[in-house]
């Protein structure tokens, strides 16, 4: 079947709608889908004998069935020219409300339908998105798309809450979605960094009902519970096509358990607390803004124990460590935004970001190193910290397209400045243990007064040229100047007691550092219906120039670096795209890192940095796969990518006889990653749900130096995930996810392999009961085997609930909660570094019975 999708207005072809066939007997299948080309054409192929509708959809038009069926019976069906119209429809036509295909591709954008992927109306959209084929989301809130990380949420394409993904999946609720788009998309300037060349980035934008719009949608919910437990939260949206505002508000000490009844991964004592404002406007026709304000608060308190494995040539030590660090935060954070319609062809849009964190920490700990001789140190700890972190960013980006299709030139600014005052107490008593049976004691009282203050100030400019009808120059220019300050002043105290009033200066210095990268790039672009390809080469020229103030020791720096660059977007069938990249990314060393002044904070660990360090860098290879069949509704992702590291900024650490060490950072060659990824959603279309795999494979060599000798750590992590979930009418939901890692880790140094195992298996489910009753139930089982003695784990948590509703339309619920019905929860980590692996524990949440109310806000 062929034809052409034309703009009724103007009669141009419209290029990149999307065309479905819906099969006339089932709305809720797409079997065949396309999108147009340059001339508006679209090509349907394969179709078999029935009767179908034709589905039309483009973004800033209505989108459009045509309702007279078109029975598919010659070799060729040529159907006349649709034409689609932005603010009215024909009468032949409808505008479709609830015949939409469950998912759909376009171009750089994965499309889901929220109505095909049953959730409650007052559920987070977090729940939604946790049904989407290809979709996780941590506890610790972060999101990833096919093994990548999504790093925004827009709601009708504009931000909520900035950056913050927690902020939109914990706050506006599902029932509000119309759709769920995937996107791929390129970063922006402040993300850019200095190359010039960024991989494409994932964001979801929820599109929201019309339907929902100028009604005010929320929640309000209070609860308290057994030992001292409360949670408390507030949201209220209030959207429409011109304005979102949006206010949250919420209190607990139980770690959000309210929120999502899953596993309480953090410490039994932590209270938070937030507040903000979203909102959004537009001003005029040409003229939008975006806005947001957030102040959060938190005071903690962990106590953690650990035991950490360290490697040598020939021998190996333990650290065991008992601390309990005590920590109050309270952080701003405002962003305001612009967007501006200079005219037809040119825009400008400026973001403004500032924020502000008061903190305060007071650590103490009790250590002791051990090898296979008897202890070697024990000793004890004290430290305090108090400051205050300030950062400010601008970014403004001008964007002009030219009457020539496909000329382009985009400029940017941006500018960012951060400041970071510090007082630090630091006290420890240390006894060392020598070989000839003598003991030596240590001790230190000291005091260090730091503010350090960084820059960064970028130019951007990225011009595209048409040469052929197809075929583009691509240019780029990147100015970026990186400025660093430290003054760092340690005091002792002239007698025991007595104030800090003598200067150490081996341990003080001020530190300035002045970066300045320029990079250029040239790429020669050829842009298909059916793919696109682009190559081409960039380089980037660094100057370092650093010196100490009080030695007058300074040292500059000069470094080109060329490279290629490419990318390939590619439409292998109808279902199946495929996506390759390759560019370099080049990462200069910190300040910290840069500093050669020692900091003895830690009586067990002597750091200091290297000033002669040269910039890492990192050829990273990316290919992607993926495939969507509208007929069986079959989604397949396959990925692969890997990066070679070139300069890598590791640490090489001096032990001797007592467990000290001396660190400091240096640069090597040989490190590399691998990452392999393969996902499916294999529907079942009977009960309209899916069954979602996920089989990941990474695998990594670190490099170290321990006592001069080069060491190398490989490290390998497969993992095997299923999820399924099922929702019937409004009687039942049930979810369940299931994941199975292998570890392994091999040390060169002393040819050592370690393999250990975790296992998480978790259900979730309720059922609507008569009379508004609803019981729940979630359920976490985690296996972690192969861990040092002491620290592996057989837990099992239940988590029980029964809600009452009530109030008219049932906009009032009573909930009684009961988490960790059998007081078994435990927090046990493991992390496996260069030349070590630690096993670590913490005081988790454990059991307690909670009473809460919510009323929910939703549009009549």
């Amino acid at each position: 079947m062929s034809g052409r999708i034309l703009d009724a207005d103007t009669r141009k072809p419209i290029e990149g709608a999307s065309v479905s066939l819906i099969q006339a007997n089932d709305s809720s299948r797409t079997p065949y889908a396309t999108i147009t080309n340059e001339y508006g054409r679209y090509l349907l192929t394969g179709l078999k004998t029935e009767t179908y509708r034709i589905y039309i959809s483009f973004l800033g038009y209505q989108q459009q069935l045509w309702t007279t069926p078109i029975s598919v019976t010659a070799n060729l069906v040529q159907q006349p020219d649709i034409y689609l119209k932005r603010k009215y429809l024909e009468l032949s036509q409808v505008e479709i409300i609830e015949s939409r295909p469950p998912v759909s591709l376009k171009k750089d954008t994965t499309e889901f339908s929220a109505s095909y992927y049953k959730t409650k109306e007052v559920s987070p959209v977090g729940d939604l998105l946790r049904k989407l084929p290809g979709l996780e989301i941590a506890a610790d809130g972060s999101i990833t798309y096919n093994g990548s990380p999504v790093k925004q949420i827009l709601v009708d394409g504009r931000p909520y809450f900035g950056n913050d993904l927690k902020m939109a999946s914990r706050n506006i609720l599902a029932g509000m979605i119309e759709k769920v788009q995937l996107i791929d998309r390129k970063p922006s300037a402040e993300e850019m960094g200095t190359t010039g060349n960024p991989t494409p980035e994932k964001a979801i934008n929820l599109t929201l009902k019309k339907d929902r719009y100028d009604g005010l949608n929320g929640l309000v919910s209070a609860g308290y519970g057994t030992d001292g437990r409360y949670a408390s939260r507030a949201t209220i949206n209030r959207f429409n096509a011109q304005q979102q505002i949006s206010l949250v508000a919420g209190a607990n000490n139980v770690n959000s358990f309210d929120e999502d009844m899953g596993i309480a991964a953090g410490n039994d004592n932590t209270k938070v607390w937030n507040a903000g404002l979203n909102y959004n406007q537009e001003l005029s026709p040409r003229i939008s803004l975006s806005s947001s304000y957030r102040i959060n608060g938190e005071n903690t308190t962990v106590v953690t124990s650990s035991l950490r494995q360290n490697f040598l040539k020939d021998s190996s030590f333990d650290n065991r460590q008992t601390s309990t660090a005590t920590s109050t935060a309270t952080v701003h954070n405002g962003e305001i935004g612009l967007k501006l319609q200079l005219d037809s062809s040119s825009s400008l849009v400026l973001l403004n970001r500032l924020s502000f964190t008061l903190k305060s920490n007071l650590l103490e700990n009790d250590f002791s190193t051990s090898n296979k001789s008897g202890l070697i140190n024990t000793g004890h700890t004290d430290n305090q910290s108090n400051g205050n972190t300030l950062f400010y960013l601008t970014n403004w980006t001008y964007t002009k397209k030219f009457s020539q299709p496909g000329r382009i030139l985009i400029a940017g600014f941006n500018y960012s400045h951060g400041s970071t005052p510090q007082k630090t107490f630091n006290r420890s008593e240390t006894l060392f243990n020598l070989p000839a049976g003598e003991q030596l004691s240590d001790s230190l009282n000291q005091m260090a007064d730091q503010h350090g203050i960084n820059s960064i100030f970028q130019l951007t400019l990225n011009y595209a040229q048409p040469v052929f009808k197809d075929r583009f120059v691509d240019m780029a220019y990147i100015y970026t100047r990186f400025g660093n300050r430290t003054d760092r002043s340690v005091y002792g105290a002239s007698f025991p007691k007595g104030p800090y009033d003598v200067r150490i200066d081996s341990l003080s210095a001020d530190f300035r550092s002045l970066t300045v990268a320029q990079y250029g790039g040239l790429s020669f672009r050829t842009q298909k219906q059916k793919f696109d390809y682009s190559v081409g080469v960039g380089m980037i020229r660094n100057t370092l120039n650093s010196r100490i103030i009080s030695t007058g020791s300074a040292l500059q720096k000069n470094l080109l670096n060329v490279f290629p660059t490419a990318s390939l977007n590619m439409d292998i069938s109808r279902n199946w795209k495929l996506h390759f990249d390759y560019n370099r990314n080049i990462q200069p060393p910190g300040a910290s890192q840069l500093q050669p002044v020692p900091d003895n904070s830690n009586p067990l660990l002597l750091q200091s940095g290297n000033p002669d360090l040269k910039p890492a860098t990192q050829d990273y290879f990316n290919l992607g796969i993926r495939s969507f069949n509208p007929m069986s509704l079959l989604s397949l992702n396959f990925n692969a990518s890997t990066g070679l590291l070139h300069n890598q900024i590791v640490t090489e650490l001096q032990t001797d006889s007592m467990g000290r060490q001396i660190s400091r950072p240096v640069n090597v060659n040989g490190a590399y990653f691998i990452s392999l990824y393969a996902g499916a959603g294999i529907p079942l279309k009977k009960l309209k749900t899916s069954v979602n795999t996920s089989t990941s494979l990474s695998l990594n060599r670190d490099l170290s130096i321990n006592n001069g000798l080069l060491s190398t750590a490989d490290k390998m992590v497969l993992r095997q995930s299923l999820s399924f979930n099922y929702s019937h009418r409004e009687l039942f939901e049930l979810m369940a996810y299931l994941s199975l890692t292998y570890n392994t880790a091999s040390y060169a140094l002393q040819h050592n392999n370690y393999k250990y195992y975790d296992y998480a298996f978790s259900f979730n489910g309720n059922i609507n009961l008569l009379l508004g009753f609803t019981l729940g139930a979630n359920l976490n089982y985690t296996l972690l085997a192969g861990r040092a003695e002491g620290y592996n784990t057989d837990m099992l948590i239940i988590n029980a609930m029964i809600a009452k509703s009530l109030l008219s339309g049932q906009r009032g619920q009573l909930k009684l909660q009961v988490f960790d019905l059998l007081d078994r929860n435990l927090s046990r980590q493991r992390n496996v570094g260069e030349n070590f692996i630690e096993d670590s524990q913490t005081s988790p949440l454990r059991r307690f019975g909670m009473l809460s109310f919510t009323y929910y806000l939703k549009k009549r």
